[in-house]
């Protein structure tokens, strides 16, 4: 009981996280493409696959929590595009 709320507070802190550092970046970097943020989420699904069954419990968290926060920041992104937002 006590590993799943441990796992379940590490899961929501990187989630958080990683969303907080995707909207600063695409505030404050012009660089920082929808097409980037689609190259970091590839490049975190390559390291899952790459390790997966070798990765200790915290660090598979982790990645799980960040792309999921990829994911939820490109569909957020893509939906500001097609509703002509920012």
């Amino acid at each position: 009981m006590i590993f799943d709320e441990l796992n379940d507070q590490i899961y929501d802190e990187t989630f958080e996280a990683q969303c907080r550092a995707i909207d600063h970046k695409k505030e404050k970097y012009e660089h920082f493409t929808i097409e980037k943020l689609e190259s970091l989420l590839k490049t975190a699904y390559d390291a899952m696959n790459k390790s997966w069954g070798a990765v200790n419990g915290v660090h598979e968290i982790e990645l799980n929590a960040t792309i999921a926060a990829y994911e939820f920041k490109l569909a957020e992104w893509k939906n500001e595009i097609n509703h002509g937002e920012k």
